[in-house]
């Protein structure tokens, strides 16, 4: 092609008609808003151990900047600097910087850009000054009124606060990531310090707040710390309120007309939800859809029952000893998305374990014999039950686990649940492992299982690691079902902690790990070669690079039909270590091809039903990076081709046209 041809193909964005420009525009700015507030987007990854280097405390910091965020990220703060991140710009604010001609299509007057400046941030003065309405005093102070109704500060000061408070009475929508005023402040700053009190506890209750939209998360100087014994969530109650998302707030935000709450707290608070949590949930019960709890060191107090008849997507982070409590208070729907999420200390259960355990087998069963687990959780198998029934979850924390396995397997909800047959793993391992020589004898990070009855609903909610695909939740189509996960986390999050609790005496904790989870998912299931079964390996998931881990695993599955990998394909030219992960390599082939074609017990082949093994793959450039399809084909078809009782296994090499 011609060097005028390729000229071309190109234009000048401000050549283009102007209702085009600006039709543009506001579809930017409808996404831009879209994914800058999103209601159930979580506030950390799924990992979640805290990193070994930790950002140092800075001495002379004001008050309003002392914090950081989970990743160490210090804020910016206003007054020395009185510069905002250009991160927070948004899209219609950033294409008016671009060049005068788009300026003053901007500019102008009229009904389009009324409504792209409507939807901007308030933070930045150009665009408070461009969509100020009217000044005025109100009660001895300053009142103004902004056509744009967000405000959106992320990693600023808590100067924003009382730099905001003249017009965040017109506010609709407000998201903060920002340090705490703390009591302390009151004598070198107590004007601000009001001014944030007023804010959390005055406006946000106020009879006139237009609020619909409030995110706020407090920073901490020491975010990984376990230094709060106890923190008693409080409610306050926002009567225009529809989207409440709260990191380490002392007081979650609710209304009646609530469709979405997401709470976290990390490892450093103990939050207690009581009476006042339960009461914030019972007003909202009628219209709350979306309802996260992401708290890993969370008690539940004096909860009352609350009937969720209206909830699509559930999704709970406590320890093991003390979700059944919150389970047992409430009523959940029958076709609802269940994530439920178990903090347990795998390797103080470990160490403690009597000598007579000491065996081979890593006693991962010891951590279902926590003292108080009868009376506020209970043994994981009971909560695959509750994924499995989440109608019956409230009578099965209620009664002993022994009463109620006979009497399990309500017929609707037993009949969804046999349904999802398509099982992701996924299983993280933690950088401490990684260096290690001997993987296999390390506890994981964590372990989850996710449960589907497709291949794209088992691919999503396992491509959300955190959220788990919660915009689907309850859409239904001719082929949707609920989702389900169950996930088992290591709560030792420091280094420290799990180097001080760690056994070299069992070799392969991380098989067994992932093989209890497993099997608790299949305690009351129908698990034999009659039930068609898709195991599905997450993305950045541990895959086993031994066929004893392979046995392990999958030989849990007795109707196993496929195994899917969904991992890149490791470049040829370079060499493969066990501390690699995320990556497909030749070595996890041979491995499985091992497994595959060893005969066990009566001369038995494992995985008797098994037809197909695919590989998804973003591009035919990273395809090339396997082995060739006629050689995988031998590969997996050795030993066992001989024997006419088992399929042959096909293979299939899946271009999805993703991200490499």
């Amino acid at each position: 092609m011609s060097h005028n041809a390729l000229e071309s193909l190109y234009f000048r964005f401000g050549d283009l008609p102007t209702n085009l420009v600006l039709r543009i525009a506001l579809w930017a700015q409808l996404l831009w808003r879209e994914a800058l507030f999103s209601p159930q987007a979580p506030y950390v990854g799924a990992r979640r151990y805290a990193p070994r280097r930790l950002a140092p405390a800075v001495e002379d910091e004001p008050s309003c900047c002392s914090g950081q965020d989970w990743y160490g990220s210090r804020p910016c703060c206003l007054k020395r600097t009185k510069e905002i991140p250009l991160a927070l710009r948004s899209p219609a604010h950033c294409l008016s910087q671009v060049g005068r001609s788009l300026r003053a299509v901007l500019a102008e007057e009229n009904k389009e850009t009324d409504t792209i400046w409507s939807l901007d941030n308030t933070l930045f003065p150009l665009i408070a000054q461009h969509t100020e309405i009217s000044r005025g005093r109100t009660g001895g102070r300053t009142v103004i009124h902004y056509r744009a109704k967000s405000l959106a500060a992320l990693n600023v000061c808590a100067c924003v606060i009382p730099g905001s408070a003249a017009f965040y009475t017109h506010l609709e929508s407000i998201k903060l990531a920002i340090p705490w005023l703390e009591a302390e402040a009151i004598a070198s700053d107590s004007a601000a310090y009001d001014l944030t009190q007023s804010l959390v506890y005055g406006h946000l209750a106020a009879e006139a707040s237009r609020l619909s939209y409030f995110d706020l998360e407090i920073y901490d100087r020491a975010p990984h710390a376990m230094k709060y014994r106890e923190c008693r969530v409080m409610a306050v109650l926002c009567k225009s309120l529809e989207v409440s998302r709260l990191s380490n707030s002392p007081a979650i935000y609710y209304s009646p007309r609530l469709v979405s709450l997401h709470v976290h707290f990390s490892f450093a608070w103990k939050a207690n939800f009581a009476s006042e949590f339960s009461s914030a949930l019972q007003a909202c019960a009628g219209t709350l859809l979306y309802l996260t709890i992401d708290a890993g060191r969370s008690v539940f107090g004096e909860l009352e029952h609350i009937a969720l008849s209206s909830l699509r997507f559930l999704r709970l982070v406590s320890p093991q000893s003390k979700a059944g409590r919150f389970l047992r208070n409430v009523d959940l729907p029958h076709e609802l998305d269940m994530h439920l999420e178990l903090v347990v200390e795998w390797r103080r259960h470990i160490r403690d374990a009597p000598v007579e355990h000491m065996r081979y087998d890593a006693p991962i069963w010891r951590s279902e014999m926590i003292e108080d687990q009868e009376q506020d959780g209970g043994i994981l198998r009971d909560y695959a039950k509750a994924l499995a029934a989440p109608t019956s979850a409230r009578r099965l924390f209620s009664t002993s686990s022994s009463a109620f396995s006979r009497n399990l397997n309500p017929k609707p909800d037993y009949r969804l649940w046999m349904s999802l047959c398509y099982i992701g793993l996924d299983i993280r391992i933690d950088s401490d492992s990684v260096l290690c020589k001997h993987i296999a004898g390390r506890l994981p990070e964590y372990v989850a299982v996710c449960l589907a009855r497709s291949a794209s609903e088992v691919d999503a909610v396992l491509n959300d690691s955190v959220a788990r695909d919660w915009r689907n939740s309850g859409v239904q189509d001719g082929g949707r079902a609920a989702r389900r996960s169950l996930l088992v986390r290591d709560g030792q999050f420091a280094a420290f902690l799990r180097e001080g609790t760690h056994s070299n005496k069992f070799p392969k904790a991380l098989y067994d790990a992932a093989t209890y989870v497993i099997r608790a998912i299949f305690a009351d299931r129908v698990n034999d070669p009659s039930v068609a079964q898709e195991v599905v390996f997450a993305r950045n998931s541990w895959l086993p690079d031994r066929s004893l881990a392979f046995s392990e695993i999958l030989d849990q599955f007795w109707g196993l039909r496929s195994i899917r990998f969904t991992s890149p394909p490791l470049a040829r030219d370079i060499p493969f270590t066990r501390r690699q992960v995320g990556h497909l390599a030749v070595d996890h082939l041979n491995a499985l091809a091992l497994y595959l074609n060893t005969p066990r017990e009566a001369n038995l082949y494992p995985c008797m039903v098994l037809e197909k093994i695919s590989f998804s793959v973003a591009s035919s450039q990273l395809a090339n990076l396997l082995p060739a399809k006629s050689e995988l084909l031998h590969l997996f078809n050795g030993e066992r081709c001989g024997d006419f009782s088992v399929p042959r296994i096909e293979v299939a090499i899946l271009i999805t046209g993703g991200s490499d």
